[in-house]
C-alpha cells in the first residue's frame, strides 16, 4: 500500500524553485496591467458559506461542515465571492469599481494537462458599468494581460447569450432552452442537428441556424449575415451589443485577436450578455474567459451591473513551456 505521507492529494501539486519564480514573474506581469488600469486588488476567503456561491456551486465543489454544522466550501469561482464583498464592504465610493485579484480556486476535476483540482487564476471585476465600453474594457485588457506574460498568438473568440436565448425564443424554446445550452457547451453537433431536424412550424432559414449552431464563426460579415436572417429583438439586440463592443476593440487596436462565435457558450450560468473565451494555438482549451453578468448583485441585495474575465496562470504556464519560453525544474 502507497504512504499516503509522501504525496500530495489528487488534482494538486508541488511548485518548485525553478518554476515558482517563473510563475511569480508572470503573475507579477499580469497584476501589473490591471493596477495600470486602475484596478485595485482584493483578497477573499478560501472558503465561503456555500450560498455564496448560488448557481455557481456545483457537485464539483469541495464542500465541508464547520463547528457550528454550516456548510462550507472551498471557493470554485471568483466573481461571486467579489460580488458579496463588493455588496457588504464596498457600498460607497465610486460609481463604477474596478477589482483584480490573484487567487487560488478549487474544483474537482479529472485531472490532465492544464486542468487540476487546485489551480490559480488572476482576474479583474467591473462592478457598477453597463455597456458595450466596458465590456471591451475587460476583453482589451484581457489581451495586454496575456500578452504581458509572454504570449502573443492567441484568438479571442467573443459570443453573446442573448443571442442564443432569443433564437431559442424564435424557435418557441421553453422546455428546449437548457437542453440547447447543454449541447453549446459540450459542443455537441449531433444533438443540434437531431433538435434542429426535430422542428416543426419553423423556417428553414432558422432551423439551419440551429444545425449550424456550433460554426456560427467569423468576422463582422457573419453578424450582417445572421441578421438578415433572424427577427427576435433579443437576438437582434445582441447583434448590435456585439458590433459596438467590435467597434471600440478595433478603436484600442485590438480587433486583430477578435472574431465571433455565436454558439459560444460557458460552463457557468450566470452570464446576462457577452461572453469571451481566448485561445491558444498549441491548447485545446481557453486560458481565459470572461464576460457580463449584470443579475449577480441581486442575490447579495443589490442591482449592479458587471462584466469581468479570469486568467488561468497555470494554463499561461503550460503554453509557455509548450513554447519553450518558460522553464521549469521537475520531479
Amino acid at each position: 500500500m502507497t504512504n499516503k505521507v509522501y504525496q500530495v492529494p489528487y488534482g494538486t501539486k508541488d511548485i518548485l524553485p525553478g518554476e515558482m519564480k517563473t510563475r511569480r514573474g508572470i503573475e507579477n506581469a499580469i497584476i501589473n496591467v490591471f493596477d495600470k488600469w486602475g484596478y485595485d486588488e482584493v483578497k477573499t476567503p478560501d472558503f465561503e458559506y456555500v450560498d455564496t456561491f448560488g448557481a455557481a456551486g456545483s457537485k464539483g465543489d469541495f464542500r465541508f461542515f464547520d463547528r457550528s454544522n454550516n456548510l462550507l466550501a472551498l471557493r470554485n469561482d471568483m466573481t461571486a465571492p467579489i460580488a458579496r464583498l463588493t455588496a457588504t464592504r464596498l457600498q460607497g465610493g465610486e460609481k463604477i469599481k474596478r477589482l483584480c485579484y490573484l487567487a487560488n480556486l478549487y474544483r474537482y476535476e479529472e485531472i490532465q494537462a492544464g486542468r487540476q483540482c487546485e489551480f490559480e487564476q488572476a482576474g479583474v471585476e467591473m462592478l457598477g458599468a453597463s455597456g458595450a465600453a466596458a465590456d471591451a474594457e475587460v476583453i482589451v485588457l484581457a489581451a495586454e494581460a496575456l500578452q504581458a506574460a509572454g504570449l502573443q498568438k492567441f484568438a479571442i473568440s467573443l459570443g453573446h447569450v442573448d443571442f442564443i436565448n432569443g433564437l431559442a425564443e424564435e424557435a418557441g424554446f421553453d422546455a428546449q432552452l437548457q437542453q440547447l445550452k447543454d449541447y453549446l457547451r459540450r459542443h455537441d453537433a449531433v444533438g443540434m442537428q437531431q433538435m434542429a431536424d426535430a422542428m416543426e412550424n419553423i423556417r428553414t432559414e432558422i432551423k439551419q441556424l440551429f444545425a449550424d449552431f456550433l460554426f456560427l464563426q467569423g468576422g463582422i460579415e457573419l453578424l450582417d449575415k445572421v441578421a438578415a436572417i433572424v427577427t427576435n429583438a433579443k437576438c437582434q439586440g445582441a447583434l448590435n451589443d456585439l458590433r459596438k463592443i467590435y467597434k471600440l476593440v478595433d478603436a484600442y487596436g485590438a480587433a486583430g485577436y477578435l472574431s465571433f462565435d455565436l454558439g459560444l457558450y460557458r460552463s457557468l450560468d450566470y452570464y446576462t450578455g457577452m461572453l469571451f473565451e481566448v485561445y491558444l494555438p498549441e491548447m485545446g482549451y481557453p486560458v481565459a474567459g470572461g464576460g457580463r453578468y449584470d443579475k449577480m448583485m441581486q442575490r447579495f441585495g443589490l442591482e449592479c451591473p458587471a462584466t469581468g474575465f479570469a486568467v488561468g496562470v497555470d494554463r499561461v504556464l503550460l503554453a509557455l513551456e509548450r513554447n519553450g519560453v518558460a522553464t521549469n525544474n521537475r520531479t
